[in-house]
């Protein structure tokens, strides 16, 4: 799943429970469960197989879909402020719940064999339920947009 639907499922988790140390680590248990949605990923190991490198337009893709993923953390945690504790409790969520990912990063960007990196990142990947772009980003949207409706009613 790419990173912007499990950042809004992340801030929706803040939003819903404002207590942190129930919230974070629900954010970051509803990776692994919204990774068993039906939904597309850019096939990055094929490509690093294949080409010994990501494509320039899956990297475009992950640079636009990162920034957007922090653009909304960030803009959440600034809309409740000045409270302090529901900002970070909104940054903390959108975080977790894409840190099982950004963990992948020293292993896909830079090479980096480590046992428990590779076999963290085989077990991820064989969690995930994959579907072909049309239909696998629409069931993204789809997320996107109950996380929305739900955000919006709670702040």
């Amino acid at each position: 799943m790419l990173e912007l639907p499990h950042a809004a499922v992340g801030a929706t988790i803040a939003v819903l429970i404002p207590n942190p140390l129930l919230a974070v680590p629900l954010a970051f248990a509803s990776h692994f469960v919204m990774d068993l949605f039906p939904h597309w990923n850019p096939h990055i190991g094929r490509e690093i197989r294949r080409y010994g490198h990501i494509a320039p337009s899956t990297t475009l893709l992950l640079v636009f879909d990162s920034s957007l993923s922090l653009y909304l953390g960030f803009a959440l945690a600034f809309r409740v402020l000045p409270h302090i504790t529901e900002s970070f409790n909104i940054l903390a969520c959108s975080f977790a719940a894409v840190l099982p990912d950004v963990i992948e990063i020293p292993l896909i960007l830079f090479h980096r064999k480590w046992v428990w990196l590779r076999r963290f990142s085989k077990w991820e990947s064989s969690h995930q339920s994959r579907l072909p772009a049309p239909t696998g980003i629409f069931t993204q949207l789809f997320i996107l947009f109950a996380c929305t409706l739900l955000i919006l009613t709670h702040i």
